[in-house]
């Protein structure tokens, strides 16, 4: 059951790799997560794009994945 769930909220590799290279190019991409974290995200979103791209149920703001 445990690993069942898992498989049905986050991403496969794969998938985490394709999304993250769409964010790795995108001009709304930052350095800083809210400026507290040292983690990359989103200016349109406000996202922890690391984060993000891990979720299933999540998608782009502006439709790049």
């Amino acid at each position: 059951m445990g690993f069942e769930l898992f498989k049905a909220l986050f991403t496969d590799k794969k998938l985490r790799k394709t999304r993250l290279e769409f964010c790795n190019k995108c001009e709304h991409k930052r350095d800083k997560w809210l400026t507290l974290f040292n983690e990359d995200s989103c200016s349109k979103c406000s996202c922890s794009i690391q984060k993000k791209v891990t979720l299933k149920n999540t998608s782009c703001p502006i439709d790049k994945w």
